[in-house]
């Protein structure tokens, strides 16, 4: 139960950050998703809890964002399962998988919101959303998820005893 009050914690915290403060600080420049980034080294640890944590997350950014709703929902579960596909091939570290994963996740998740953007007929410019804004976070989510790793790991060690311990009673 502990746990699902810090995720809850988590991402609510991390939604209000991305969507309120982040965009005062960074203004037009590309910044960090936060959310798909713990989500995502979530998923790549935990797997199908980190699918739940893509879906609260993106349903509290859908209630934080001016785009359509649904628009980061979809994008955290398709950018996720997209990562899980590319996820099978074996890395020779944990965190290389968390970084893959991330990065993996990153591409579909702009892309479902472009897409997102063209059916509520916004306008944009498809060329500096790939250049302005995908390819810098390529680089930047994946290094910001080497600090989720961090945090993270331990955690998801600790779970992992404590669910082998509860097997065992």
């Amino acid at each position: 139960m502990r746990r699902h009050i810090f995720a809850a914690i988590t991402l609510t915290f991390l939604a209000v950050l991305e969507a309120v403060v982040l965009p005062r600080l960074f203004g037009s420049l590309p910044r960090p998703n936060l959310v798909l980034i713990i989500a995502c080294t979530w998923s790549a640890l935990r797997m199908d809890e980190g699918f739940v944590w893509a879906l609260g997350g993106g349903l509290l950014l859908d209630v934080f964002s001016s785009t359509p709703f649904g628009t980061h929902t979809a994008a955290l579960i398709v950018g996720n399962l997209a990562a899980l596909i590319l996820s099978r091939f074996p890395l020779p570290a944990e965190f290389f998988r968390v970084t893959n994963w991330v990065a993996f996740a990153t591409i579909p998740y702009h892309l479902v919101q472009l897409g997102f953007l063209r059916i509520d007929q916004r306008p944009f410019d498809g060329t500096l959303a790939l250049s302005g804004t995908i390819l810098p976070l390529l680089v930047l989510n994946p290094l910001l998820s080497l600090g989720a790793y961090a945090l993270l790991s331990p955690l998801q060690i600790r779970l992992n005893e404590e669910e082998r311990f509860a097997r065992r009673v």
